[in-house]
């Protein structure tokens, strides 16, 4: 499916917002486990383990030929196993990079989610629910570069403050919208809470293991993504219509990628050991859902 207007690419981010969440309530209930992410030179973390494997299979149904889909790991990667019909990109041919943000982030916010506490039973699954709430993270946030996009075809005058990030993520923000997902998450978060009676009346025997989502922290997660996807969104643009200027184009459209946020309001686990991923790799960009 192409995104045709703002209105689909926030369907999309709206499906994503539910599935984290699902995966995020998921991942409370296991303890911490830290050592699912230690690793040493010869060593690949379990989670480095989790991420390599999964990418690779994604690999072979055609994920990664998908312009708005990014992996999270440089590695080689085998061809789909089944020739796919990939839509044309859309997107302006810039590079962004916030891969590593997000898994700095993640770490940060799995320390506060889940309960101190070690249970090697438990380190696959463990290392499969992180792997997928980072691909999960990390394609939430790309979709800043849509937004943006379709922002800008929107509203011609957005290229007028491309020289100043203040103004021109001042002009990008809806706050009311951001509020809305803020609250609708917390609000999910609190559901999941009360379901948490249920759990006890009719599959008693893991209401022991069931841990509550705290909308504090689901709240404080749902802001971060909000800004790093701004920063997307900013950074976008900027390079976007540079690019323009330089090729003599007016505004058109072509392909793209991820940004970079600073601070995360989580305190990071130490050495978190995602295997091979400081040489992240890129992939282009474009305006469709699903792959």
């Amino acid at each position: 499916m192409v995104y045709e207007n703002l209105s689909e690419v926030r369907k999309q981010i709206d499906w994503l917002n539910i599935r984290i969440i699902n995966r995020l309530a998921y991942r409370a209930t296991f303890p911490l486990n830290a050592k699912v992410y230690e690793k040493t030179e010869d060593k690949e973390s379990m989670l480095g383990v989790a991420i390599r494997e999964k990418e690779k299979y994604f690999a072979r149904l055609g994920r990664w030929k998908f312009p708005d889909q990014h992996p999270l790991i440089k590695q080689e990667l085998p061809e789909p196993a089944v020739p796919r019909s990939i839509p044309e990109k859309i997107l302006a041919d810039v590079e962004i990079d916030v891969r590593e943000d997000v898994k700095m982030f993640y770490m940060g916010l799995v320390k506060d989610l889940c309960r101190e506490g070690d249970n090697p039973n438990s380190y696959g699954e463990t290392a499969d629910c992180d792997a997928d709430n980072l691909e999960l993270l990390s394609e939430r946030v790309m979709l800043g570069l849509y937004v943006a996009d379709s922002k800008a075809r929107d509203d011609l005058t957005i290229k007028d403050d491309v020289d100043s990030p203040k103004l021109l993520d001042r002009k990008l923000r809806n706050i009311k919208r951001e509020e809305e997902v803020i609250g609708g998450a917390k609000e999910v978060a609190e559901h999941y809470s009360l379901d948490l009676a249920i759990i006890e009346k009719y599959f008693k025997s893991i209401s022991g293991e069931i841990t509550k989502l705290d909308p504090v922290i689901i709240g404080k997660f749902f802001r971060w993504i909000i800004e790093e996807t701004t920063k997307v969104e900013v950074e976008y643009l900027q390079k976007k219509f540079e690019v323009n200027k330089k090729s003599g184009k007016k505004s058109g459209t072509e392909k793209l990628e991820p940004s970079t946020a600073k601070v995360s309001p989580f305190s990071p686990i130490d050495k978190p050991g995602f295997g091979r991923s400081k040489d992240d790799v890129d992939r282009p960009s474009k305006n469709v859902t699903g792959w």
